[in-house]
């Protein structure tokens, strides 16, 4: 990444949009005030990129805001970032595990939000997301149902929630 940054141009433009990736994968082992600092600085450089940064690097580092805002208890905050750039996002994305990384920020901050509606639509996402990827058996798919009726328990679905998990 230092290296891109110092080749300047287009490298640069790189540079910050590979730093909000590399950060945003930092949240659970880095300290909030380093993670948000980095993502925000990089987000700010592709911002004033101009037009030579394409508008859906900014909608990922946005993305990537609320993802550790939304992470960090932040619900109001992530807010802004998630709802703004969640469709722009799901319609450019193609890669199993990039719409995967998405349906689950995006389920997430609705049912944290108390919107299990919407929630419910994510998180399915999310697990269908997890199946084209060719990862529908992996063990760790036990958890799209898990969200799934921890949801539906949260909107006192309770029969809903015991059917999901059956």
């Amino acid at each position: 990444i230092a290296t891109l940054r110092m080749l300047g141009g287009p490298h640069k433009v790189r540079a910050a949009s590979q730093t909000v990736r590399h950060w945003r994968a930092m949240t659970s082992s880095a300290r909030f005030e380093d993670v948000l600092k980095a993502i925000e600085g990089s987000a700010t450089e592709l911002r004033e990129g101009g037009a030579a940064v394409p508008s859906i690097l900014i909608a990922e580092a946005d993305m990537a805001l609320g993802y550790i805002r939304n992470d960090w208890g932040d619900i109001q905050g992530a807010s802004e970032f998630i709802v703004r750039n969640q469709e722009p996002l799901w319609a450019w994305l193609a890669d199993p595990l990039e719409r995967f990384l998405l349906a689950t920020t995006v389920g997430h901050h609705a049912q944290h939000r108390g919107d299990h509606v919407k929630a419910d639509v994510w998180l399915n996402e999310r697990a269908k997301a997890r199946k084209v990827g060719g990862r529908g058996n992996h063990p760790y798919a036990a958890n799209d149902y898990r969200f799934l009726a921890e949801n539906a328990m949260m909107a006192g679905r309770l029969e809903d929630a015991e059917r999901i998990l059956r």
